[in-house]
């Protein structure tokens, strides 16, 4: 069965929400761009002074042909992006299409059917995305599994989003779905019991400087802790040599990897996220750096929750400079003796610090 569309077709109920962007490709990804915001990072999608309504993202769009299109951000209650959040969730299949044929993986061609609510094509014409309203069940933070296996569409796979995500809208929409954005609550109750789920945890992205890491390049050595911190946390999916090996770039830019450290069935258990800049282990939704993303994968560390420290700090430093990240090396500033020495005639805690100073 082959697809029938109709261009320029955005659905009313996204287009009522200020929650727009627009995009562009840098390095091959689609990265949301603001060029009417005033905000102090205008690729930022999570910002919500870098949203806007549709009709002004869809003019800009229009104006400079190095946009490619809009964008719409999924937000749920508690994302504080912007009050009232939109009730929308995104129904995201990558890989379903046959773009030489127009053939459809079976599947999802019945979800199209079956969904009822507004379909449309995404932007490399093998994924289908689906907008409904609704929301995930609690506990429950995003669906991420294999489609059923069918030998035309070997990489197809679902991924369900009711929050926090930035969608490209090609507004290619599929004519035999609906018009509109529909109540879809049944469906995205059964999509959870039927695929693999992530759950919520405490754990947040970790905040990486607006920086390269090639920026380190000349930068040998430093007494700056602070400065080795940023080297190190600026380190991103280019900059290194991994042992997990990557196994595919998604239609969002995420790229899933199998990771060296621990057995995934699916292939796709670690992920680096531009938007973020971070790794993230897809068991338990863990975030990493490159330090401690090379630790796990070198056993300094057993797990992807945890972080070296010490001694194990260090060596993990050492294995991520190894691997091709420029970190410069860190020399200590010489102790200052007889500051030491004045604290120490008269606080035991420093006089031992004092006779550390005197052994280095």
């Amino acid at each position: 069965m082959t697809l029938k569309i109709v261009e320029g077709a955005y659905p009313f109920v996204l287009t009522g929400f200020e929650s727009w962007v627009t995009w562009e490709y840098i390095d091959g990804r689609k990265q949301p761009f603001s060029p009417w915001s005033d905000a102090e990072n205008e690729y930022s999608w999570s910002d919500p002074e870098n949203f806007t309504d549709y009709e002004t993202a869809k003019k800009w769009g229009d104006m400079h042909p190095e946009l490619e299109g809009v964008g719409f951000v999924v937000q749920r209650q508690g994302d504080a992006y912007q009050e009232p959040a939109d009730p929308v969730f995104l129904v995201d299949l990558d890989d379903v299409v046959d773009t030489e044929t127009g053939e459809v993986h079976p599947f999802a061609l019945m979800l199209v059917d079956r969904m009822d609510s507004y379909a449309d094509l995404s932007v490399s014409g093998s994924g289908i995305h689906i907008y409904g309203v609704g929301e995930l069940p609690d506990g429950v933070k995003t669906i991420q599994d294999d489609l059923p296996a069918h030998p035309d569409f070997p990489n197809a796979e679902i991924e369900v989003y009711d929050g926090k995500r930035f969608t490209a809208v090609t507004g290619t929409w599929l004519n035999r779905s609906n018009r509109e954005v529909t109540e879809c609550d049944y469906w995205i109750r059964r999509l959870s019991r039927r695929f693999t789920t992530t759950t919520p945890t405490n754990n947040t992205p970790i905040e990486t400087p607006d920086i390269d890491n090639s920026e380190f390049d000349d930068v040998e050595t430093t007494d700056d802790i602070d400065e080795l911190s940023k080297a190190i946390q600026s380190v991103g999916e280019s900059d290194l040599r991994l042992k997990s090996t990557e196994t595919r770039e998604r239609d969002s830019g995420v790229i899933d990897y199998d990771p060296a450290y621990r057995k995934s069935e699916s292939g796709t258990g670690l992920a680096w996220l531009p938007d973020n800049e971070i790794w993230m282990d897809r068991d338990g939704e863990h975030y990493m750096d490159a330090l401690a993303l090379v630790a796990v994968e070198e056993r300094i560390i057993t797990s992807p929750s945890d972080y070296p420290s010490g001694e194990d700090y260090w060596k993990a430093v050492q294995r991520l400079r190894e691997r091709g990240a420029s970190i410069p090396r860190y020399e200590e500033k010489p102790a200052d003796l007889h500051g030491l020495y004045a604290k120490a005639e008269s606080d035991d805690e420093e006089r031992e610090q004092f006779l550390k100073a005197l052994q280095v």
